[in-house]
């Protein structure tokens, strides 16, 4: 029998949490038959806090995979439809990791492997995906996506293990699109750009000690614009120069 999905040139979206569950499994069975250092992320849990997309939801489809064979779970936080504040972020991250905690997940990581914001602009060739009330700018967005990966990474008990903000951009396409980018269609680092690859670069040299911008700034100096590496930043201090992915709901 067919798993009941719904999907588009790129993506398949579980429309059951069971089917899911089972799909999980199964990747995750063959993932570690040819490598058994992988690790089988729950695939892009959304939450725009709005309508069936939401954390409730995102429970549903967690407590549909058994305790214990779940290695690690993707979170999608979108507060570009929040229509409240950038402030969920930090409060729905915790809010999933304590229903995890309780639910049988304590101990698994959060990835927090794609989040975004959008801005309506005239060079856009369709604004319908930002309605005027939940767009903000490059800089509002940069100064918020950067407090949160910083609270994120240092803050232990929320067990986030990354933070990959979306879209990188740098393609001639990036500028018609509503998505804020951290780099244009020029290859120019954004506003936003700026302030996630700045607290990026103090993570990776310093740590989690106290936000300097100061220092930030100095750090985001070497950094050529268009030749930036980090991208995927680890509590742990370690990065990763791979780009990030656009995994949707219920992929694996």
């Amino acid at each position: 029998m067919p798993l009941p999905t719904v999907g588009d040139e790129t993506h398949l979206h579980w429309t059951n949490p069971s089917s899911y569950a089972d799909v999980y499994e199964a990747a995750r069975a063959a993932l570690h038959a040819v490598d058994p250092s992988g690790v089988a992320v729950v695939g892009g849990l959304a939450d725009t806090a709005n309508g069936d997309v939401d954390l409730q939801q995102d429970e549903r489809w967690l407590a549909a995979l058994p305790p214990g064979s779940v290695e690690a779970v993707g979170f999608h936080p979108y507060p570009y439809v929040f229509e409240v504040s950038d402030s969920l972020l930090e409060s729905d991250t915790a809010s999933l990791r304590s229903w995890m905690n309780v639910n049988g997940f304590a101990g698994v990581p959060i990835d927090v492997n794609e989040f975004g914001a959008c801005q309506m602009t005239a060079r856009a060739i369709d604004n319908s995906d930002c309605p005027a009330n939940i767009e903000q700018t490059s800089a509002a967005w940069g100064a918020a996506v950067a407090g949160y990966t910083r609270w994120a990474l240092c803050t232990p008990s929320v067990g986030v293990e990354n933070a990959q903000p979306f879209p990188w951009g740098a393609i001639p396409l990036t500028d018609l699109h509503v998505w804020l980018p951290l780099f244009s269609s020029e290859q120019v680092l954004t506003a936003f750009g700026k302030d996630y690859l700045d607290a990026a670069t103090s993570l990776t040299t310093s740590g989690c000690s106290p936000a300097s911008p100061a220092a930030d700034r100095a750090n985001a100096a070497n950094t050529e614009s268009g030749h930036v590496r980090i991208v995927r930043v680890i509590r742990r201090g370690a990065c990763s120069s791979s780009p990030s992915a656009d995994p949707s709901e219920g992929d694996v």
